[in-house]
């Protein structure tokens, strides 16, 4: 509708982190993104439906680029009454 892509979930906090935290958990994000392959190779969860690794490696867009920022900005200013 917009032709900008939509941003189903994003980590926010209205709180200040500090800069080690930020370090940590884009660190940690990082190698998640990084080991699909290694989770779900350890994951007991299953289905016929669905190949899991297809869809958290190419399904999935986990950068939130201007683009996102956009699209999230334009979402929220149409959603408010």
């Amino acid at each position: 509708m917009t032709g900008l892509p939509f941003v189903f979930a994003c980590w926010v906090t209205t709180k200040k982190i500090s800069d080690k935290f930020l370090i940590n958990f884009n660190d940690a994000l990082k190698y998640g993104v990084h080991n699909i392959s290694k989770a779900l190779e350890v994951s007991s969860y299953e289905t016929n439906y669905v190949n899991h690794e297809d869809y958290l490696k190419s399904k999935i867009s986990y950068n939130l680029d201007q683009r996102k920022k956009k699209a999230m900005k334009l979402f929220l200013k149409r959603i408010k009454i």
